[in-house]
């Protein structure tokens, strides 16, 4: 039993991982917050354009943001009109022009004017990403094109999805889940082996300890813990502490926080002593560590949660663009 808790774990967080790759930045993108157990959505100064009425909310993604009341979904768009109005079952954010919905018990995907474009039958599906969808059905995963044509047979235990033309697969090893790669035809170009296998950016992938090129080999090793490259950097846990490798595999920032994130916008979220800031690509600190919890810039904007739990937003010199009253 516990083996198998293990690997559902892992495939869940594997999951999470594809299904929320961090979008590129959207200028007229709103921004959620959250108004007396409600949510909505402001301008990036701070002015509300969606009242705050959702039972919940997700951030924008690709002009929509999905948004959830009486246990249904639907999206709001930049223009804060609810574009797609609340009716599914289940959804996730737009990707390349689709968004994947539930209807009745079934996965499949609309486009932006709400149209259904692919009918939902599939047990379970993921969005878009390099022109290609993974999708299940009698239990096995394959992928299907922008047309709902099936490009790769469903064949494989689990798949996540495609970055610059790879995408992992799962199957059972001996004692645990192990993974491995594929390529944009099906054909396994890096066999399961790893514990753990993140998604391709710039040229690499993160395996759990290292990072791998295309063919498998190992590029970076050495370290305790790996995330993702962005930006050309990445971060890397190294004697219980978080610090920066470029693509080559030098430390250009010293293992010194508690926790690292993702470089965007040039800043990545960091901890030390507890609290969350923001450093820049040298590392010098940008925005002192101050808050109880921090997330990556997107669309110039970071949302924080302060020291008296108050989620805001702050903008790259650190001042508030949103903080509600007290």
């Amino acid at each position: 039993m516990y083996k198998l808790l293990k690997k559902l774990s892992l495939a869940f967080f594997l999951i999470l991982f594809g299904a929320f790759i961090q979008p590129k930045d959207d200028p007229n993108a709103l921004f959620l917050i959250k108004k007396d157990g409600k949510y909505g959505y402001i301008y990036k100064n701070g002015t509300i354009k969606v009242k705050p009425i959702y039972d919940n909310a997700w951030n924008f993604a690709n002009g929509f943001g999905k948004v959830k009341l009486n246990d249904k979904y639907g999206f709001v768009n930049t223009n804060g009109i609810e574009a797609i109005k609340v009716q599914y079952e289940d959804a996730y954010d737009f990707s390349e022009g689709l968004a994947l919905v539930k209807v009745g018990g079934k996965y499949g995907y609309i486009n932006q004017s709400g149209q259904l474009v692919i009918k939902p039958q599939y047990e379970e599906a993921w969005r878009f990403f390099d022109g290609l969808a993974g999708f299940k059905q009698n239990n096995k995963w394959g992928f299907i094109d922008k047309t709902g044509k099936v490009v790769i047979q469903p064949k494989f235990e689990y798949v996540n999805t495609f970055s610059e033309g790879m995408a992992s697969f799962g199957q059972t090893g001996i004692n645990d889940y192990i993974y491995g790669y594929i390529d944009k035809t099906g054909n396994v170009i890096v066999k399961a082996q790893f514990g753990y296998a993140g998604n391709f950016s710039d040229g690499l992938a993160s395996v759990g300890t290292s990072f791998i090129d295309k063919t498998g080999k190992k590029i970076i090793v050495g370290f305790q813990e790996v995330g993702d490259f962005s930006e050309g950097l990445a971060p890397v846990k190294k004697n219980e502490k978080w610090g920066y490798v470029n693509k080559t595999g030098t430390m250009v920032i010293s293992a010194q926080f508690e926790y690292a994130g993702s470089f965007s916008n040039g800043l990545a979220v960091v901890k030390q002593k507890g609290k969350y800031g923001y450093i820049d690509k040298t590392g010098k600190t940008t925005i002192p560590a101050q808050f109880s919890q921090g997330d990556s810039f997107q669309n110039g904007l970071a949302k924080v949660m302060t020291e008296d739990f108050k989620v805001c937003y702050i903008d790259p010199q650190g001042g508030y663009k949103w903080k509600p009253a007290n």
